[in-house]
């Protein structure tokens, strides 16, 4: 591994740096490379790559990330990982590289407020929170003020303790003796050598509802395909009654943007809710196929049947995401271990859940891999799990092939773990037919951490060809 500069700036992005991963010596089979960084809150470059046959190297974009912390300079590890030919095992770490990223953060206070919309003559009418993003060895005393104090009132000043981020205060609003409508406030807080933070809030007098989505409850993990519950909070944070037949709907985002979402239900509130009340809901919703990380987008008033006091506050993104882990785990094994050109290879296994009971009647993706070419055949299971079937290769095909179940570690979109640890049952050496052995795979599908495939191999004439 080389990099071609010694040092970038958290801020320089997506392309600060041009990785470059050589091998030595240079064959004509591709070799997939693991990569890491040792800080990825520095530092990010593609988890894997492979060099192509007959060619040397190759370079990938390396990425800073901006941390907003003022945490000096950072030396960052690029570690290099070559995995072994149609297998997950990674082999002997290769040289390293090392880079320093830049802090070019400056010390910042931020601020933020726990509801936005406030009706006058409360206090508390909500809280605020100062936070820092710099060491917190010592105190740090901070001022605060109100840009409109007839409209809200804060403390003339806070302090962050030692050994803390942040520190909360309450916020009080004002009876002004006005009929004034919604008021526009500005908060913000200042400490000398820092960025000063702000937050806004709305004083209201007007008697409209507010409904937010003030809690999303739903699991950390999931089954992929699996139902599993979603509960949701509706809040009335206005000042007059909800109405009636409002449409909520929630859907599951890959990231943690609203927007090209997924629906996966919807709920039509028939009751009315009192100013400071609220209701709860659960439904039951579908895990995706593909296993990865979702969040949960809720969008209340989503037609906008209600006239509330503020409309751009209806939506709200969980602050976790759900984590889709493959359903079941599979096995996925062979008798052969060598044959002529043209021969029908058999192929059997078994799938168990999750739970660790059987996965009955689950359709189970088999992998075949043979220098760079991936092939998918699948099988479905009986009702103890297990499955069969059989692949014949092309007419005067032949090689070193690997096998495996499942996609997750392909980044393809199964329910089925991968199968990648090899085990040899009965018999010595590589299995044949009528020795009782076997090879086969697994691995457990919530780490998803494949290790090494079976395999066979397929002898052909001149196109004959060793593992």
């Amino acid at each position: 591994m080389t990099l071609d500069r010694p040092v970038i700036s958290e801020g320089d992005g997506p392309n600060a740096a041009v990785a470059t991963i050589t091998r030595t010596p240079v064959t004509t089979g591709s070799l997939d490379v693991d990569l890491e960084s040792t800080d990825t809150s520095e530092l990010t470059l593609p988890a894997r790559v492979t060099i192509p046959p007959d060619i040397a190297s190759v370079e990938v974009p390396v990425e800073s990330m901006e941390d907003e912390v003022v945490d000096g300079d950072q030396v960052v590890v690029v570690r290099v990982y070559p995995l072994a030919e149609n297998s997950e095992v990674r082999l002997q770490e290769g040289t390293p590289a090392q880079i320093t990223v830049t802090d070019n953060d400056v010390p910042t206070l931020y601020l933020t407020v726990e509801q936005s919309l406030v009706a006058e003559d409360l206090d508390p009418a909500t809280t605020a929170t100062v936070t820092r993003n710099t060491p917190v060895d010592a105190a740090l005393p901070v001022q605060l003020a109100s840009s409109d104090p007839s409209e809200v009132m804060v403390p003339t000043d806070v302090t962050i303790p030692a050994g803390q981020v942040s520190v909360t205060f309450p916020v009080a609003t004002v009876n002004d003796q006005q009929p004034d409508g919604e008021q526009s406030v500005t908060l913000t807080a200042r400490a000398p050598g820092y960025l000063e933070g702000e937050a806004t809030l709305t004083v209201t007098d007007i008697d409209l509802p507010d409904l937010v989505i003030s809690q999303i409850m739903a699991p950390t993990f999931v089954d992929a395909e699996a139902w599993f519950p979603i509960g949701y909070r509706v809040e009335n944070q206005g000042r007059s009654m909800a109405g009636t037949n409002w449409l909520t709907r929630v859907f599951l985002s890959r990231d943690e943007v609203v927007g090209d979402d997924t629906l996966v239900g919807q709920f039509t509130f028939s009751g009315s809710i009192p100013e400071g009340d609220y209701f709860e809901q659960t439904l039951q919703a579908r895990a995706p196929l593909s296993v990865g990380s979702y969040w949960v987008v809720i969008v209340t008033d989503a037609a906008d049947e209600v006239s509330e006091s503020l409309e751009t506050n209806n939506v709200t993104v969980s602050t976790t995401p759900i984590e889709v882990v493959a359903a079941y785990d599979a096995v996925v094994e062979t008798p052969v271990e060598v044959a002529p050109a043209g021969t029908v290879i058999p192929l059997q296994g078994w799938a168990f859940a999750s739970s660790g009971g059987p996965a009955q009647n689950q359709l189970v993706n088999i992998h075949i891999l043979v220098r760079g070419t991936r092939r998918v055949i699948s099988a479905l299971t009986d009702e103890d799990g297990d499955f069969s079937t059989t692949w014949t290769p092309l007419a005067n095909e032949a090689g070193s092939y690997g096998i495996s179940c499942g996609t997750s570690w392909l980044g393809g979109s199964a329910g089925a773990g991968c199968l990648h640890t090899p085990r040899h049952e009965g018999g010595s050496g590589g299995a044949a037919a009528g020795s009782g052995g076997r090879f086969a795979a697994h691995v457990n599908s919530r780490t998803a951490q494949p290790r090494r495939s079976a395999a066979f191999r397929i002898d052909g004439g001149s196109a004959r060809e060793t593992s």
